[in-house]
């Protein structure tokens, strides 16, 4: 994981192509990496070195998750 050594970097994601799971690593105010997980089709995703927010359902638009799962929302 040297990504992790790169000084500018304060936050990265991985989403889950198959499930709704998205997790968020972000540096804490101690300079450690912190997980933040989203499972929830109704949770936002918030992204805080662009100052943005961005809801799952709109993460999963158009995908074989929402088509498969058939969320309401």
């Amino acid at each position: 994981m040297l990504y992790r050594s790169i000084p500018t970097l304060q936050e990265y994601f991985f989403v889950d192509s198959l499930s709704v799971h998205v997790e968020a690593w972000y540096i804490n105010e101690k300079g450690n990496w912190e997980l933040r997980e989203y499972k929830s089709i109704n949770d936002t995703l918030n992204i805080s070195t662009i100052n943005t927010a961005i809801p799952l359902q709109e993460i999963c638009l158009d995908t074989k998750i929402m088509t498969e799962n058939s969320f309401k929302y």
